[in-house]
């Protein structure tokens, strides 16, 4: 088949017939390297190649067209996404695999897109659009591996929601949609709150919360996270300004140095111009990195070092959750450690309360000030506390609280 409109035509020829078909999508990962490495023409061959691959997977009753570049359609008869899985594209994918080409051979990487039409009355550009969606965000598209994705409406309605938040981070600012949470921490010896961890939380427009989890990683994909850290971090300093003038009662404040800042070279710069604008001591801001942007060594030692050299403290986050949190204690200046809630997720029984035991006794020889984070039952309390832990954090005795809250709460435990 040699054209779009004669697929369309197809297409609609199944559908008036009503006949059991799919309509997919797929396109070559990474085709453009083939063209940059081997030349033009070794490309033109690979998307010729691949095609006549394609369909020797085909009966005479499908259709296919190279629709542009490395993206291809076809319509292909089948009884479910199951059976097509199964019988077709999970064959098709070895073929492919094995291409004879030798550029290709064994070195072919394919994305599809999957689209069962079921509903008669679905246009080919709604099809299209939907296994074009599929093939685009199924989570595995970026990686040197085949990946599908099967439309489902969950799949449509998780995409949805995910494009919809995405519009509530870009609005956020300007609609007054977020806010500057901040959960307390304790004195595991007198349980008086001694610090507080700032925390940002967006809520739509009817007013509600949007879990943490939907709308930080998309912060972090479209490049907004830099600028709500700087304004989280801001928001914080004034208030801490404020309360300092009016003779107030203020505690050391922690903040998340995001990942997406490491290779920042401004990153240092930007807090630090802040931290100018108000009047509140350097060692009462502590900066949080997470042991996971440990990859690079230097850089991570030159941050700390900027951050220490004007009177910051400096914590390691989220410890004894990766693989290498100890590997960090070995080369970077950290002044605190949180422990993470991953030990106190389960009542501590076995083998885990030793390992937590040596843990703190460790980071003590090291002289590390300890936080235990995620703390929610009185047993994790009363064990960590026996452990000589310097900080505790969690829902047990107090869970984020809208930054008002949290210093009103402050100022009511001065009066007592």
């Amino acid at each position: 088949m040699d054209d779009k409109e004669s697929l369309i035509e197809k297409y609609k020829e199944f559908i008036e017939k009503n006949e059991s078909f799919a309509l997919i999508r797929m396109n070559i990962k990474n085709f453009r390297y083939y063209n940059e490495r081997h030349g033009q023409a070794a490309g033109n061959q690979i998307l010729m190649d691949v095609f006549n691959v394609l369909a020797t997977t085909l009966s005479e009753n499908d259709a296919m067209i190279r629709e542009y570049a490395d993206n291809y359609i076809i319509l292909k008869h089948c009884d479910s996404n199951e059976q097509l899985v199964a019988e077709w594209l999970r064959p098709c994918v070895d073929v492919l695999f094995d291409c004879t080409n030798p550029i290709l051979f064994h070195n072919l990487y394919t994305s599809f897109g999957i689209y069962y039409v079921d509903d008669k009355t679905c246009s080919f550009e709604k099809a299209n659009d939907m296994a074009e969606l599929c093939r685009k965000y199924t989570d595995t598209i970026s990686y040197r591996v085949f990946s599908y994705e099967v439309y489902k409406q969950e799949f449509f309605e998780k995409y949805m929601r995910s494009r919809q938040i995405e519009e509530w981070t870009g609005l956020g600012r300007e609609k007054d949609m977020y806010q500057v949470y901040i959960q307390p921490k304790v004195s595991a010896k007198t349980n008086e709150i001694i610090g507080g961890e700032a925390l940002l939380r967006l809520f739509n427009e009817d007013g509600n919360m949007v879990p943490i989890q939907e709308f930080l990683p998309i912060l972090n994909e479209n490049g907004y996270i830099r600028m709500m850290d700087l304004w989280e971090y801001e928001k914080v300093l004034k208030r801490m300004d404020q309360r300092l003038k009016e003779h107030k009662k203020i505690v050391n404040m922690s903040f998340n140095i995001s990942n997406s800042h490491f290779h920042d070279s401004e990153i240092f710069s930007d807090y630090k111009n802040i931290s100018e604008r108000y009047d509140v001591p350097r060692n009462m801001i502590t900066c949080e990195f997470l042991e996971s942007i440990s990859i690079d060594e230097k850089k991570m030692n030159e941050l700390i070092k900027e951050f220490h050299e004007e009177g910051f403290q400096c914590a390691l986050d989220d410890f004894g959750n990766g693989c290498s949190s100890f590997n960090v204690l070995r080369y970077a200046d950290i002044d605190i450690v949180k422990i993470d809630r991953c030990f106190f997720e389960e009542s501590p029984r076995g083998n885990k309360v030793q390992i937590l035991t040596a843990i703190v006794e460790m980071l003590k020889i090291l002289g590390m000030h300890i936080v235990a984070e995620g703390v929610e039952e009185k047993e994790d309390v009363e064990l960590v506390q026996s452990l000589g832990v310097d900080e505790i954090q969690g829902f047990y005795y107090y869970r984020p609280m809208p930054m008002e809250d949290f210093f009103a709460l402050l100022d009511k435990e001065d009066k007592e």
